[in-house]
């Protein structure tokens, strides 16, 4: 990834110096540069609610829950995320700040929760995630533990 982004940039360098001339009048040019947007990046979010599930693994750890399956339906707008469905059982509603980077995204949730059940099943932190037309899927690993959210927009 780093060589991929290492070879752009000189190949814009290259570009910006061979159109410099001491004598030459200098007129703005426009440049178009083509993006990669394969398996190195997730996607883009589109503002809207997302429905599905949330499939957890828990094979260890204090709660040991085992394979949990939970109804959930979230909102994203502008780097912004709520919990529209909450969902029922050993889970809780999220509600905060989001960033993209790559194929990872970092959830911040603004709630206070209590400390009875494991927090891995609040949507906060960093995960992996990807965009396929209007399905979402957001998937996080703690330990041998998988917390996977199946999401499509409504």
């Amino acid at each position: 990834m780093n060589l991929l982004r290492y070879s752009i940039l000189i190949a814009l360098l290259g570009i910006m110096v061979s159109g410099c001339s001491k004598d030459a009048t200098h007129k703005a040019k426009s440049i178009t540069i083509a993006t990669y947007s394969g398996p190195l990046n997730g996607g883009t979010i589109v503002t809207g609610t997302y429905s599905g599930l949330l499939l957890a693994d828990e094979k260890d750890g204090g709660f040991n829950t085992g394979p949990i399956t939970r109804s959930v339906a979230y909102s994203f707008n502008n780097s912004n995320y709520n919990t529209v469905t909450a969902p029922s059982g050993f889970t809780a509603a999220s509600k905060g700040v989001y960033a993209l980077s790559g194929n990872k995204i970092a959830l911040t949730d603004s709630l206070v929760h209590t400390a009875n059940f494991d927090w891995n099943l609040i949507l906060s932190g960093s995960y992996s995630y990807e965009v396929n037309a209007d399905s979402l899927i957001i998937t996080k690993t703690s330990g041998t533990n998988t917390y996977t959210y199946k999401l499509k927009r409504q």
